[in-house]
C-alpha cells in the first residue's frame, strides 16, 4: 500500500524580487519531519521542500512544485510576513486537490487570530510547540480519519460560517528537548549558501512581555544538553558554517547563565562560528561579557523599548536604566556589536517620553546601533487582548500596526518616527541592498 505524502515548507519574507531571503530558515518545520521520522506512523512519509524553491519560486511555479510532489498533507509555518501568500499558495493548492488537507502552525496560529480561517484554505493549526501534535495529527490521516477533537494544543477553524474557533486545549511541552532529533545533525537541514544556520538552545521564557506571545506556550523553559549544543557545533566546523544565530527568546534567562557560557565556549573554540542572539543587558556583568565574546558571540539585541516606568510596568519590562547602561557597556568593552531597540506606540508613551529615550541613549554615548521598530498587536498578546482598554487602534491584518494611542495619533507617531531618523542620522525602514550575484562571496 503506497504512504500518504505530508510536504512541509516554509515561505518566506519578500521585500524586493531580488533580495535573497537569507533568514528562511525552516527549523520548527525541521523538527517536526525529523520527530515525524522517528516516533511518527509508518504509514505516512514526511518531506521538507527543499528550501532554496521555497526561497526562489514564485507562486505558480511553487505551487506546481507542491503539486508535483502530490502530498495528501501540506504543512505551513506562518509569520506575519507570509501568512496571506500562505493562503493563497494552500486556496489554490486545495482548488487543483480537493482532498488535500492544510495544516498550519507558527506564531499566526494562536488561539483567537479568527482571520486567517475565513478563507477556508486551513483544516488544523497547531499551537505552540508542534512535534507530538503534528504526529498525532498524522496518525488520525493515516487511519483515514479527520477528527482532531481529541488531540491536545490545536486549534480548529469554525464548525459553521460565523462560528467560533474551536480550540482543543493545552498541551503539556516535551521535557527533553534531546529526544527530538536535530534537523541538521539528521541531514535534513543544511547550512545556507553563506553557511548560515540557527538553532536553540531553549525552549520557553520566564519574562511576561505584554508584546510578546512566545511565553503563553511554556510554564517553565526547557534546555537542550550541553552534549546536544556541543553537537551541532561539531556538525558547523565539518560543514564550514561561519555564522549562526542563537534562536533563545531570551539567552540570558538561565539561573546558571555563566556555567552556560562557558560549556557555550567549550563548544566553539576561539569563536570559530560566528554568533548573534538575544538577551537583557540588565543582567549580563563584566565576567560574562567576556566569556559571550570567547565563545564567537559577535551581536546582541537588547530591549530598552522604552524609559517611561509607568509604561515598562504595562508591559512587565521592568528595566533598571543604570543596569541596563552596565550591561551594554560591558558587553561594548568586550567587543560585542550591541543592537538597542526602542518600541514606538507603548501604552503610556507621549512622543515626549520617546525624545528623552533618544536623549537617553544619545547621553550614555553607546557605541550601540539604534533600532526602532513601531509596535506590532500581534495575534495572541496582551497589548492585542486589551487593545481596546489601552486605546490602541491596530491594523486588523499583518504586520498589525499600531496606528494610534491615547497618548500619540497617528501624526504623532509619524514624527517620532522621523525625528528618531534624524536624531541617529539613519533611516529605520531602508530598502535592502540588491543581491546580484548567487554566490555567498563577494565577486570581486
Amino acid at each position: 500500500m503506497p504512504k500518504l505524502r505530508a510536504l512541509l515548507l516554509q515561505l518566506p519574507n519578500y521585500s524586493l524580487p531580488f533580495a535573497w531571503p537569507r533568514e528562511n530558515v525552516p527549523l520548527a518545520l525541521g523538527y517536526l519531519a525529523t520527530m515525524a521520522r522517528k516516533e511518527g506512523p509508518r504509514e505516512v512519509e514526511v518531506d521538507l521542500l527543499d528550501p532554496h524553491l521555497a526561497d526562489s519560486l514564485g507562486d505558480q511555479a511553487l505551487l506546481e512544485a507542491v503539486l508535483e510532489r502530490d502530498p495528501y498533507v501540506l504543512g505551513l509555518t506562518l509569520y506575519c510576513w507570509n501568512v496571506e501568500r500562505a493562503i493563497l499558495l494552500a486556496t489554490r493548492a486545495k482548488e487543483r486537490r480537493p482532498g488535500l488537507a492544510v495544516v498550519v502552525g507558527g506564531p499566526e496560529v494562536p488561539y483567537d487570530n479568527r482571520w486567517i480561517w475565513e478563507a477556508g484554505a486551513f483544516d488544523v493549526g497547531v499551537v505552540g510547540e508542534g512535534e507530538r501534535a503534528f504526529n498525532e495529527i498524522l496518525a488520525t490521516f493515516a487511519a483515514g480519519r479527520r477528527e482532531f477533537e481529541s488531540i491536545r494544543g490545536l486549534v480548529l477553524p469554525p464548525s459553521k460560517p460565523g462560528g467560533a474557533l474551536r480550540p482543543t486545549g493545552p498541551r503539556d511541552p516535551i521535557l527533553r528537548l534531546d529526544e527530538v532529533p536535530s534537523p541538521y545533525l539528521e541531514g535534513l537541514l543544511s547550512p545556507d549558501r553563506a553557511g548560515f544556520i540557527c538553532f536553540e538552545t531553549i525552549r520557553g521564557c520566564a519574562y511576561r512581555c505584554a508584546f510578546c506571545y512566545y511565553y503563553k506556550d511554556y510554564e517553565k523553559t526547557q534546555g537542550y544538553s550541553a552534549g546536544r549544543i556541543a553537537e551541532l557545533f561539531a556538525y558547523a566546523r565539518r560543514n564550514g558554517v561561519r555564522e549562526a544565530f542563537l534562536l533563545d527568546p531570551t539567552l540570558n534567562q538561565r539561573k546558571d547563565f555563566t556555567g552556560f557560557l562557558r560549556s557555550l565556549a567549550a563548544a566553539n573554540p576561539g569563536g570559530t562560528v560566528e554568533l548573534h542572539s538575544e538577551l537583557r543587558a540588565e543582567f549580563v556583568n563584566d565576567e560574562q561579557a567576556a566569556i559571550l565574546h570567547e565563545a564567537g558571540m559577535r551581536g546582541v539585541e537588547v530591549g530598552l523599548q522604552s524609559i517611561n516606568k509607568d509604561t515598562l510596568r504595562e508591559i512587565h519590562r521592568h528595566t533598571h536604566l543604570d543596569k541596563f547602561t552596565r550591561g551594554v557597556r560591558s558587553m561594548e568593552s568586550a567587543g560585542l556589536d550591541v543592537r538597542l531597540d526602542l518600541i514606538l506606540g507603548l501604552p503610556g508613551d507621549t512622543i515626549e517620553d520617546v525624545r528623552k529615550a533618544v536623549a537617553f541613549v544619545l547621553g550614555q554615548e553607546f557605541r550601540s546601533t539604534l533600532q526602532v521598530f513601531n509596535l506590532q498587536a500581534l495575534p495572541g498578546t496582551e497589548l492585542r487582548q486589551r487593545a481596546e482598554e489601552l486605546g490602541l487602534v491596530y491594523l486588523p491584518r499583518p504586520p498589525y500596526t499600531v496606528l494610534s494611542t491615547r497618548q500619540m495619533s497617528a501624526a504623532d507617531l509619524a514624527e517620532a518616527h522621523a525625528w528618531c531618523s534624524e536624531a541617529f542620522d539613519v533611516s529605520f525602514d531602508p530598502d535592502p541592498p540588491p543581491v546580484l550575484h548567487d554566490g555567498a562571496a563577494d565577486p570581486s
